[in-house]
């Protein structure tokens, strides 16, 4: 048994990671190999009060750490590198999505559907039923085009088309941004005019008609008589400042003073007027201005209740889109355009116009639609009836 603990004492542990160099206390004169050592008695573990003269330790640090030992580590772990033996760890990344940089990952929810969601839930805890509702129904119902040609189909969402519809808005400002590319095309010096107004602590529709009446008497003054036509779309914000109600225009003239423009306007609305800008519009840069809605979703949704009862009250009914001077004679030209491009998006890739409408269930049960309405002939009598069995 002895002769056993002595042979295992006496042979020397090597460190695996650095070949050659001892691991320490793994030497056959160290105290602790012993069966009866200060650290393991026959008793159990016992504290060694042993203290180490200076010479063990320096003897202990010339073996942990050997001379030269940090300049044969790095020079192996070099050669290593350039072997390409020893690939950088890498953070597994698999199945986390990025915050900081944009996601190509499909949205559970269209951020428009989040927004009117929004809209409908102050409107609802506000008292406004009716709007909620008629919010929460938009784009929820499915009815599918069939070309009665082709037989090919494609589906749209039903849509409330109000002003203040966050899921409306694209689409309506897609048609806006059609109409104002026609009238652009009128046009061969556009200016890009901004006119603001001082911030109001609240806002009502007596306040947009005045805004509305303020701008027309500023076209009608001495000053614009070059503005020889144009038009003009109100936008509102509300960034916890007051209503910021301004106006953006296009107007067809070869020059507008800006100077004399921020007098003339803060005449017209009796010194309320503020920030004026006039910006060359030929490089067609506008079109993102002039067709924004009166508010844009994200900030309709930032409002509280009240906040956008205020905005719907103060802007039903009023237009926030305008033309006049040349423009507005050309009125008559513009729905003949406006009926062919209408006629043109209703006609299918076949070069068919005539279409049925079907639900989703009947666009879903289709196949299960006999294609005759022919129905067996009527019988007078109910005994004429017979069964022949076969």
């Amino acid at each position: 048994m002895s002769e056993t603990n002595s042979e295992s004492c006496g042979s020397q542990a090597v460190d695996p990671v650095l070949p050659g160099v001892p691991l320490p206390g793994s030497s056959s004169d160290s105290p602790d190999c012993s069966f009866g050592s200060p650290l393991q008695g026959p008793g159990g573990p016992q504290r060694d009060e042993r203290e180490l003269a200076p010479c063990d330790v320096e003897e202990f640090e010339t073996v942990c750490h050997p001379p030269g030992i940090e300049d044969e580590i790095a020079e192996a772990s070099a050669q290593l590198c350039a072997s390409g033996a020893v690939v950088d760890v890498q953070l597994e990344t698999r199945g986390i999505t990025s915050q900081k940089t944009k996601s190509f990952q499909r949205e559970l929810w269209c951020r428009q559907t989040v927004h009117k969601n929004t809209v409908a839930a102050k409107l609802r805890e506000h008292g406004r039923i009716h709007e909620a509702d008629g919010l929460e129904a938009c784009h929820t119902e499915t009815t599918w085009c069939v070309c009665k040609g082709c037989n090919a189909s494609r589906p749209f969402l039903n849509r409330c088309e109000r002003f203040y519809c966050p899921e409306c808005q694209p689409t309506l400002s897609r048609d806006r941004e059609r109409s104002v590319g026609w009238w652009a095309r009128e046009m061969s010096q556009p200016k890009h005019v901004i006119l603001t107004l001082k911030n109001f602590p609240r806002i009502n529709k007596r306040v947009v008609q005045w805004a509305k009446a303020a701008f027309g008497k500023l076209r009608r003054r001495r000053f614009a008589r070059n503005w020889v036509g144009g038009f003009y779309n109100w936008e509102v914000t509300n960034e916890g400042k007051g209503w910021h109600l301004h106006v953006h225009a296009l107007v067809e003239a070869k020059w507008i003073d800006s100077g004399q423009l921020s007098t003339e306007w803060m005449k017209v609305t009796r010194g309320l007027g503020r920030i004026v800008k006039v910006k060359d519009a030929r490089q067609h840069d506008y079109l993102k201005e002039v067709t924004k809605y009166a508010v844009k979703g994200s900030q309709l949704a930032a409002f509280s209740g009240e906040q956008i009862a205020m905005f719907i009250d103060a802007f039903t009914g009023v237009r926030t889109f305008g033309v006049f001077g040349s423009l507005y004679a050309k009125r008559t030209e513009f729905r003949e355009w406006l009926k062919t491009v209408t006629d043109t998006h209703l006609k299918c890739k076949c070069g068919c116009t005539d279409f049925w409408y079907q639900t989703d269930f009947e666009h879903e049960h289709g196949e299960l639609v006999p294609l005759t309405s022919a129905r067996p002939p009527t019988v007078a009598d109910i005994s004429q009836l017979s069964l022949k069995l076969a």
